[in-house]
């Protein structure tokens, strides 16, 4: 008899949490998302949604900086990501470091056909203009 392959999925409870974190992003309780993101991510670190969960709250919080560790680290994790290097480039432009987030908008479009990942470049790349 084999044996039943490893669970890789996240703990009951941190599941729990991501999607308690994930009805609260989504109903616009930020804080609590945040929160609720934070623990779960501590409880399962290695886990690429609950990264990606948490830099989409911090973002929405406003804590960029958060945003951008948070995308960085998914993105060091998954580079072939699309998403990862969108929140990473969204991340970036509200820091101020547009050709960081040109570069990562240039792979998030690279690696997906999505027109948001397109328009955004398109801004970045005018306001990089504007700026020279």
């Amino acid at each position: 008899m084999d044996d039943p392959a490893p669970d890789t999925d996240p703990a009951p409870d941190t599941y729990a949490l991501f999607r308690r974190a994930e009805a609260m992003l989504a109903a616009g309780q930020v804080t609590t998302a945040v929160e609720l993101v934070e623990a779960a991510v501590e409880a399962s670190p290695e886990s690429g949604s609950l990264l990606e969960l948490a830099g989409r709250a911090h973002y929405a919080a406003g804590d960029h900086e958060a945003a951008l560790a948070d995308f960085q680290a998914l993105a060091g994790r998954e580079p072939t990501n699309a998403y990862a290097h969108f929140g990473l480039a969204r991340a970036l432009e509200r820091l101020g470091m547009l050709m960081s987030a040109r570069q990562h908008l240039r792979m998030a479009a690279a690696l997906s056909d999505r027109p948001t990942y397109a328009r955004h470049l398109r801004r970045v790349e005018a306001r990089i203009d504007d700026v020279a």
